[in-house]
């Protein structure tokens, strides 16, 4: 089994964004109307969450700026950024339901137009030289 498919089998949850969906209808939020908010319990499950990203921010100028989010999971930071500090952010993961599931979420807080999830490999980067203004992770 190659590295890339032993991240995903350690990761990979069948369905994660209707999970997500039935733990909102069961929380009585309105599917219509779900923002960030709403889904903050679940969106920053990495070391002290959405705090050190709000923290990690605040110490850079990142107004409008073209960001790549490395090893984005579902996607929660990349959305802080994009409507916190007007950023467009993409995010890649070796996950392929993460990218699903951030995607789907995206267009669910109204920030998709802002936000784009690519599956794929940080060690081999599907862009350009010089794209990006900041790269996080």
């Amino acid at each position: 089994m190659g590295f890339k498919s032993q991240i995903e089998k350690h990761y990979y949850r069948t369905a994660l964004f209707e999970d997500i969906l039935k733990r909102l209808k069961d929380l009585d939020v309105n599917l219509d109307n779900v923002t960030r908010k709403d889904i903050a319990s679940v969106d920053e499950f990495h070391v002290r969450g959405a705090a050190v990203s709000k923290e990690l921010a605040k110490t850079i100028n990142l107004k409008k700026a073209n960001i790549l989010d490395v090893g984005c999971g579902i996607g929660g930071p990349c959305r802080m950024l994009s409507d916190e500090y007007s950023c467009h952010v993409t995010g890649i993961d070796l996950c392929e339901e993460f990218i699903r599931t951030a995607t789907h979420l995206s267009e669910l807080v109204g920030l998709s137009h802002c936000t784009k999830f690519i599956y794929g490999d940080a060690t081999q980067l599907p862009f350009d030289e010089n794209v990006f203004d900041v790269v996080w992770t």
